[in-house]
């Protein structure tokens, strides 16, 4: 029985430490912009 519950607490460990590295991985990589294309104002503005 209490093997169930330290096998519980460890999976969620696990996992908190998954999204971290996750959380991680994503702040530190770059975003990829598509670059901004210059549209002319018409001329009644």
């Amino acid at each position: 029985p209490f093997y169930v519950t330290r096998f519980v607490g460890g999976l969620m460990f696990l996992t908190g430490m998954l999204v971290m590295v996750w959380n991680v991985w994503k702040t530190c990589t770059p975003r990829r912009v598509a670059p901004l294309v210059r549209v002319p104002a018409p001329v009644h503005a």
